[in-house]
């Protein structure tokens, strides 16, 4: 596929995902005349503002942005020589009209939330005691810079983020020195403990040890979703994914329980039947475009981890 199949890919995809009634989006391709150079451009307007991006099959790129209530006009040459630049320019084009610059920095919090219950689980069950004044968030982080440096390069190389999505993993604060009480695995866990009374009795090595067992494989299961989402939302093509999703997510496993139960595939499993039947099911008001990305996901990582043993 060239550049300019994937510009009229995305022209298809962003009629699909966006309001016909307030949003315009056309495509216009330049003759077939014998010109060196061939363009293909992609509009999108919408009630204040409006954009175009112009792509040649050369990977050069000219982004036009305009608000028509205050007059701001924005120009930006780019280069989109591949799949991954091109995303970036559309949706910059997208999050403008749609006047949504935030997109980016929710998906962001999406994913490193639930990864920060991992690090945090992964602190406590690092110390085989369960003894949680014993922890040590940021030992824990240092010994085990490898598995956190392949997750957040990971996030970055899936999820399409840019600096400022990110920042957000700094800004939560999870691989910092931190404590980590009792009611946070509580949180982690969503409460399927319950509470003891006296509460104090949270803090017993043995209740600790069940909540971070039960917090992994629901923060591991919340994080594959929340990876797999802004990949689809950041148009990255799912067979050139899945690989690096799976040693994302085998990192983070890591993290969680060194030698623990829970790997890739157990949790691409959990994944599948505690996040996809809702969204998939007949009637579901989720956007055709939204469905089929996560089904091409489904696919491909089942391709990945599921393969036959011999």
């Amino acid at each position: 596929m060239t550049v300019l199949d994937s510009v009229r890919a995305w022209h298809l995809r962003l009629r699909n995902e966006l309001d016909p009634a307030r949003f315009a989006v056309a495509r216009h391709d330049s003759p077939d005349d014998g010109r060196n150079k061939h363009v293909v451009c992609l509009s999108v307007d919408g009630p204040e503002r409006l954009g175009q991006l112009s792509v040649w099959d050369t990977g050069e790129a000219e982004l036009d942005l305009a608000d028509a209530t205050d007059g701001e006009v924005r120009s930006e040459h780019l280069s989109v020589p591949g799949e991954r630049q091109l995303a970036r320019a559309v949706l910059k084009l997208r999050d403008w009209v749609t006047g949504d610059p935030l997109r980016e920095d929710r998906l962001a919090r999406g994913v490193f939330a639930p990864f920060g219950g991992v690090v945090e689980i992964g602190a406590v069950n690092a110390t085989r005691t369960w003894r949680l004044p014993e922890v040590s968030v940021e030992a824990f982080v240092e010994r085990r810079q490898g598995d956190v440096t392949r997750v957040l390069d990971g996030v970055r190389s899936v999820c399409r983020f840019g600096d400022a999505g990110m920042a957000v993993a700094d800004e939560l604060g999870y691989l910092r020195e931190h404590e980590v009480p009792a009611p946070s695995l509580l949180l982690w866990s969503a409460g399927l403990t319950g509470v003891p009374e006296p509460v104090e009795k949270l803090e017993d090595p043995v209740l600790v040890r069940r909540m971070c067992r039960m917090g992994a494989d629901l923060q591991l299961t919340a994080f594959l979703d929340a990876l797999i989402n802004a990949a689809v939302a950041g148009g990255t093509a799912p067979r050139s994914a899945a690989g690096e999703i799976v040693d994302v997510l085998a990192a983070a496993c890591r993290l969680a329980e060194d030698g623990g139960e829970s790997g890739p595939r157990d949790v691409f499993r959990m994944w599948r039947v505690a996040r996809l039947p809702g969204i998939l099911r007949p009637g579901s008001d989720a956007p055709e475009w939204g469905k089929a990305g996560l089904r091409a996901y489904d696919e491909a990582l089942e391709e990945r981890l599921t393969a036959p043993r011999v």
